[in-house]
């Protein structure tokens, strides 16, 4: 557990990994000093995953770091359903901390995504998001097998992790610091797995001859019924292997 008194407000946090070496610019794949920031946060609170998901003003997303297969999951199952903390914390701009996902409230929020990430294995989710001036870009997620709030000590560390992750992501991802605006071309468009769904959305709604967003509502409710995620569906329907019918779900 790292105590109040070792971490310097005005210092990045943690400080030992500012001393890496500067990334290539613009859109990259490897992101070292993101993932040790993830790694150092959950060891520091104890928590059981950390993962940093970008989100683009169109609604792309992009897993771009994951600590272990549990918290990629829960990334995963929110893309596909469309609801659960990381969602919220980006819509919002304020963090989302759901301490027990069995709760009452929890279940109300997120009926599928709590059930199913309690089934993962997911006891609590808190998810806080990431935010450059005015524009928000992504989301810090994070999870415990046990039920249970963050401590006042724990959520101090947290904030300052998150400070520090956007700073670094920013960096290693678009070359930007913290304090200056985005690139007017933002969102831009993510080479990633999630890119793939948005393509056969647009395949499904000429096909059927439905809008974008029906489109996309009727891939959620089919990956969700052949329990898949959206991404595996989305391939199969670019690859032809499988074709939504006007009866699918929705």
């Amino acid at each position: 557990m790292v105590e109040e008194s070792e971490h310097d407000p005005s210092e990045p946090w943690p400080g030992s990994l500012e001393d890496h070496r500067p990334q290539p610019r613009g859109w990259v794949r490897s992101v070292p000093r993101t993932q040790q920031l993830c790694q150092a946060l959950a060891a520091a609170v104890e928590l059981d995953g950390a993962a940093v998901a970008m989100i683009t003003k169109a609604g792309e997303r992009d897993l771009v770091h994951a600590t272990d297969p549990v918290i990629g999951h829960l990334d995963e199952l929110q893309f596909t359903l469309a609801e659960g903390p990381c969602l919220d914390a980006h819509a919002t701009r304020a963090p989302v901390l759901a301490h027990d996902l069995t709760d009452t409230d929890s279940r109300a929020r997120w009926p599928v995504f709590a059930l199913e990430a309690s089934a993962a294995g997911a006891a609590a989710a808190f998810a806080f998001p990431m935010v450059s001036g005015e524009v928000g870009f992504g989301v810090l997620e994070l999870y415990r097998r046990t039920p249970g709030p963050l401590s006042a000590a724990d959520l101090e560390t947290v904030l300052a992790a998150v400070e520090a992750v956007t700073r670094v992501a920013l960096d290693e991802l678009f070359g930007a610091p913290a304090t200056e605006a985005l690139p007017h071309s933002w969102p831009g468009r993510l080479t990633t797995a999630h890119a793939g769904v948005h393509q056969a959305a647009g395949m499904v709604a000429v096909h059927l001859g439905v809008s974008i967003p029906d489109a996309m509502a009727r891939l959620r409710a089919a990956a969700y019924t052949q329990d898949t995620s959206l991404t595996e569906l989305a391939d199969r329907v670019l690859t032809g292997t499988t074709r939504l019918d006007k009866d699918a779900p929705r």
